[in-house]
């Protein structure tokens, strides 16, 4: 932000001068008021705060050396070649940060997600399996019952074998009959 005060400009702040008050509130924000009114400017960045607070000064100091005697030359201030309309190195940094807090976040969740879909699938696979062997051991006590109808074949069911898998029968064939 360039801030520049021609003598013309200085001659009509003369008039309001009198009673006039800065203050930088902030870092980046000013105000400056007189007995008729308050203005104020937010800033950007410090930078762009400095030079206009610098460059307030220096204004004032101007007027009031109408006043009292000559214009004093400006002092530790420079206005800059090129004012940076951008963030600051340090804003970038702290930007870059948080981009990359957000992208590590995303991909916490993304992996997060991933897992929860994971199980999802291995308890319907389980659920899946679970109602195959139910079906397959109603299948075969069907197919057993047919067979003791024809055969005289008696099956117990004795639920899961060792392994944990399936189901064993005992069959014991009826000798109603001599072989």
């Amino acid at each position: 932000m360039d801030c520049y005060f021609s003598d013309n400009a200085a001659g009509k702040w003369s008039e309001r001068s009198e009673g006039l008050k800065y203050n930088q509130a902030t870092q980046t924000f000013h105000q400056w008021w007189d007995a008729r009114q308050v203005y104020g400017l937010n800033f950007g960045s410090k930078e762009d705060a400095n030079v206009f607070a610098s460059a307030m000064m220096h204004a004032l100091e101007v007027l009031n050396s109408q006043e009292t005697g000559p214009t004093l030359p400006r002092q530790n201030s420079q206005l800059p070649a090129q004012v940076q309309n951008g963030p600051s190195q340090e804003e970038s940094e702290i930007q870059r940060r948080q981009q990359q807090e957000q992208q590590q976040q995303k991909e916490l969740e993304r992996e997060r997600l991933e897992r929860e879909r994971m199980e999802r699938e291995r308890l319907e696979r389980e659920r899946l399996e679970r109602e195959r062997l139910k079906r397959e051991r109603l299948e075969q006590e069907q197919l057993e019952r047919e067979r003791d109808k024809k055969g005289n074949v008696r099956i117990a069911w004795s639920g899961r074998d060792k392994s944990g898998r399936g189901w064993t029968r005992k069959g014991k064939k009826d000798s109603g009959k001599s072989s």
